[in-house]
């Protein structure tokens, strides 16, 4: 092999390196935040309850997480075995298919907003929340190896994660804990 291909390549290996990294930007909320962790998050913001009264309030959620784990916005909210988001197959799906969304860019700019503070942050340092009202929710509290707790919310009796129970405050449609 010809020594200048390899340098070729061990230079557009660097410079692809500088290129990744010189896009992660510091917001208020959060440090060294990249292109993909404003995507990740609005791709899930806009699978969860984009548009909604709980919309900033979840992505705090995925903030308070990421700074609370020492990890970046798309460790937290990526579909898969390692996100510490909602690990389903349906939310998976609902996730992979945000980017086409036509509000995709407009999830993405709100996403930015709430790290630089633009909206208010009624949830504090909480780190969980949950929709009362989604399916997944509605009694018998069959644990499906999770634990659930019969609780009276604002959508009837919810079979909810024990977390959910305490420290609560509701916004919008959803119950944010700690």
């Amino acid at each position: 092999m010809d020594k200048n291909w390899v340098w070729a390549g061990i230079g557009g290996g660097i410079l692809v390196a500088l290129l990744a990294t010189s896009r992660r930007k510091d917001y208020a909320q959060l440090k060294g935040v990249s292109d993909g962790d404003i995507e990740n998050t609005a791709r899930t913001l806009l699978s969860e309850a984009f548009g909604k009264a709980e919309s900033a309030s979840i992505v705090q959620v995925a903030i308070n997480r990421a700074r609370n784990r020492n990890t970046t916005l798309s460790d937290v909210v990526a579909a898969g075995s390692n996100s510490t988001w909602n690990d389903s197959d349906l939310f998976a799906a609902l996730v992979s298919r945000a980017k086409r969304d036509p509000r995709f860019q407009a999830a993405k700019d709100f996403v930015i907003e709430v790290l630089n503070n633009q909206h208010p942050n009624p949830i504090g340092e909480r780190k969980h929340f949950v929709h009362p009202a989604a399916k997944g929710f509605a009694p018998p509290c069959a644990t499906n190896g999770r634990p659930r707790v019969l609780v009276q919310t604002f959508a009837g009796d919810r079979c909810l994660p024990p977390w959910a129970v305490t420290n609560q405050i509701k916004v919008g449609a959803a119950i944010f804990s700690a």
